[in-house]
């Protein structure tokens, strides 16, 4: 597993003690599991991306041309 060193003011790993342990955890725990998540969303929300724009250039539907107005859409009759 790798190691990180980061920066953070007193103050905050303070607090952040604090809570991880009300919580039964320790803030390396903590930030691992954000990393986790981070790492892994942003590679699915890349893999979502690129299956919708798949499946929207294999689809045979397009845009009409003509689309009614605002006025047209709200006329009363």
């Amino acid at each position: 597993m790798g190691r990180l060193t980061i920066s953070v003011d007193d103050k905050v790993l303070e607090r952040a003690r604090i809570r991880a342990s009300g919580q039964g955890t320790s803030v390396d725990a903590v930030l691992c599991e954000f990393l986790t998540r981070y790492a892994s969303v942003s590679h699915s929300q890349a893999w979502a991306a690129g299956e919708l724009l798949s499946l929207s250039r294999q689809s045979g539907a397009r845009r009409g041309g003509h689309r009614p107005g605002r006025d047209a859409l709200h006329e009363r009759r």
